[in-house]
């Protein structure tokens, strides 16, 4: 027999109010032969999805907050894209696609102004060996010596100048003029130093 719904929710409420599995018994009539249909209903605690807590953003990082919880459930944030234009708090809020299995939940990240690392100890003992501007969404970074000649340069920087220059050569230890690039700040400039005996 063929036929259609009224209504598309199915909604749950007063008994049973805990989670378990339940008898329900359906008797129709109409123009037909009364009919009971019996089975059984799976109620479920509505689950709270969690996340991962995102650590403290530097200004200007690159971020996209998982669109499935840890439990597996997908839904969407709002605001949708994670703001790291300015020093402070946001809360972004998850609504789950199939809300009457999960609840909204919320996190918050916090944006901090980091500072540029001053110098780096490239010697290899696993403290401060390269130049870590992971934290900051950069487009190019490039590094020249006392003279003003470029010795290093790189796009979509992140962490990888453990002062070498382009070929690859060690740099002598000294200090070095920078020019930082970013995708959504005004650039920075400022020196780094090398000191490969600490």
């Amino acid at each position: 027999v063929t036929g259609s719904w009224s209504g598309n929710v199915v909604t749950i409420s007063g008994t049973p109010t805990v989670s378990g599995t339940f008898n329900y018994t359906v008797t129709t009539t109409g123009g037909c032969l009364p009919s009971i249909t019996s089975g059984n209903i799976i109620v479920e605690n509505r689950s709270i999805p969690t996340f991962t807590q995102v650590d403290d953003l530097c200004l200007g990082a690159s971020i996209q907050l998982p669109l499935e919880s840890n439990e597996g459930v997908t839904g969407t944030w709002n605001p949708a894209t994670v703001n790291t234009s300015q020093v402070g708090i946001i809360t972004y809020t998850f609504t789950p696609d199939v809300s009457f299995c999960a609840d909204i939940t919320t996190m918050d990240l916090n944006v901090i102004g980091c500072e540029i690392p001053k110098g780096i100890s490239p010697n290899n003992d696993g403290d401060n060996d390269s130049w870590d501007l992971s934290g900051y969404d950069v487009s190019k970074v490039e590094i020249f010596n006392r003279y003003g000649t470029k010795v290093y340069s790189k796009s979509n920087y992140s962490n990888e100048w453990s002062g070498q220059s382009d070929g690859g050569n060690e740099l002598p230890d000294g200090t070095y003029y920078y020019v930082i690039e970013f995708n959504d700040l005004p650039a920075k400039t400022g020196w780094v130093y090398i000191n490969r005996q600490q």
